[in-house]
C-alpha cells in the first residue's frame, strides 16, 4: 500500500510543483493553464517510470516494474476507441438528460449550475494565450489521462495486485480512481 500511495503522491506532488514554481516566478497557473498542465503530467510521467523501475531495489532489493508495456494489436486499439467513444457518447446523453430534468426540478437546475461553473477553467474577462489554449487541449487529451493510466493503473493496481487477486486490486484501484 505504500507504493500506492507513493504513486499518488507523485502525481499530486507534480502538480503542487508545477504551481509553486510557476507562482514564485509570477505566472499564473490558472491563466497559464496549458503550460501548467503540460509541465505537471510530463514531470509526473517521467517520475512515475522512474519510480516503477527503481522501487523494488528501494523495497525489497529486486528489480521489478510496476508500469509494464506490451505492444497492442489493431483489435485492442479499435475496441479502446470504440469504448471511449461509447463513454462519450453516454456522458453526453446524460447531461443532456439532466439539464433537460433540471427544467422541472430546482435541486437538478442547481447541481447542473454547480457543475457548470466548476466546468469553467477561463474567467470571461481575462485574456488568455491561444498557444496557451491549445497546449491545454492536447495536454487534457494526451498527457493528463498517461499520467493518470500510469499512477492508478501502473503504480497503484501493480502494488495491490501484488498482495491481492486481480478482480481485488481491480475493484480497490478504481475505488481509489473514483475518490480522488
Amino acid at each position: 500500500m505504500l507504493k500506492a500511495a507513493a504513486g499518488i503522491g507523485i502525481l499530486m506532488g507534480s502538480e503542487y510543483l508545477v504551481a509553486y514554481v510557476m507562482f514564485s516566478m509570477r505566472r499564473n497557473p490558472m491563466i497559464f493553464n496549458g503550460v501548467y498542465t503540460c509541465i505537471s503530467s510530463l514531470l509526473a510521467i517521467v517520475i512515475l517510470l522512474i519510480f516503477s523501475r527503481i522501487e523494488g531495489f528501494v523495497f525489497n532489493r529486486k528489480k521489478s516494474n510496476l508500469i509494464r508495456f506490451r505492444k497492442a494489436n489493431a483489435k485492442e486499439v479499435f475496441t479502446g476507441i470504440l469504448v471511449a467513444l461509447a463513454l462519450l457518447m453516454f456522458v453526453t446523453v446524460y447531461m443532456i438528460f439532466a439539464r433537460w430534468v433540471s427544467s422541472f426540478e430546482q435541486v437538478v437546475e442547481q447541481a447542473v449550475e454547480r457543475y457548470d461553473q466548476s466546468m469553467e477553467v477561463y474567467v470571461p474577462d481575462v485574456i488568455y494565450p491561444k498557444w496557451d489554449q491549445v497546449l491545454y487541449a492536447f495536454s487534457l487529451t494526451f498527457l493528463v489521462p498517461v499520467a493518470e493510466e500510469f499512477t492508478f493503473r501502473g503504480v497503484v493496481y501493480g502494488a495491490i495486485n501484488r498482495r491481492l487477486n486481480g478482480a481485488w486490486s481491480i475493484a480497490l484501484s478504481s475505488i481509489v480512481f473514483g475518490i480522488l
